[in-house]
């Protein structure tokens, strides 16, 4: 259930309005004791979670932050996130320094490798 969750995760779509490519670099709250960015990668037909480096982010382009793609892992939690509840959350880029988001928290269910897809129309 999400209050037992020690692990959670953050999407989010980051539109880069200059006129340079930048890179999301970090992310950090302090409602976890580690943050990393984390991409998914098909291997041997198992989708594998793993960490990276930064999300490279072109000039007038927006990466979307999604289950099954990059987002943000949120590891070991020091609070149970409820549902609902809002947390800021920092991105650091290597040029455009730090952003200051608020994170809306969301069911367990939207964790998983289909989760929140089902009201998208492509």
């Amino acid at each position: 259930s999400a209050l037992s969750a020690r692990n959670g995760a953050a999407f989010m779509t980051i539109t880069n309005n200059g006129k340079e490519a930048d890179r999301l670099v970090k992310a950090s709250a302090d409602v976890s004791a580690t943050v990393e960015l984390h991409t998914h990668l098909m291997e041997d037909g198992v989708m594998r979670m793993r960490k990276i480096e930064g999300i490279d982010v072109e000039p007038g382009a927006a990466i979307v932050l999604k289950p099954g793609g990059f987002h943000v892992m949120l590891i070991n939690l020091k609070v149970p996130l409820k549902e609902g509840s809002r947390f800021p959350l920092t991105l650091t880029f290597q040029k455009g320094g730090d952003m200051v988001v608020e994170a809306t928290v969301a069911g367990a269910g939207a964790m998983g490798p289909m989760g929140g897809m089902g009201g998208m129309k492509h």
